[in-house]
């Protein structure tokens, strides 16, 4: 895979603002996931190389809110757990899926 120069600041800066629109409203890998598989990834690997970002942010983003007092600190685990559950069930899906169906989906879905 032979990628430019020039597409290594412009993925930096698509992971901020992916991850700035993620911790806002969500859907930050409509920013991320097409400059991906622009760069040369398959749906599949583009995915779950998005993945890798999105847990950390979301998990970054859960503490902050609690420490900041927005999020009771008995509450963060109601939210951690159910996602936790969500990505392994969705991994485990996304696993069993063909190039195709899986751009197909991503289509759709973003």
């Amino acid at each position: 895979m032979d990628i430019s120069w020039w597409m290594y600041p412009l993925a930096i800066a698509a992971g901020c603002l992916a991850g700035f629109i993620n911790t806002l409203a969500g859907n930050g890998s409509a920013v991320t996931l097409p400059l991906l598989v622009m760069m040369g990834l398959s749906p599949t690997v583009a995915n779950g190389t998005n993945r890798v970002g999105v847990i950390i942010q979301s998990i970054i983003t859960a503490f902050t809110f609690q420490k900041k007092g927005l999020i009771p600190k008995e509450g963060i685990w109601w939210m951690i757990i159910p996602s936790v559950l969500g990505a392994l069930v969705g991994a485990n899906i996304a696993v069993g899926l063909t190039e195709e169906t899986m751009q197909l989906a991503m289509g759709i879905l973003m």
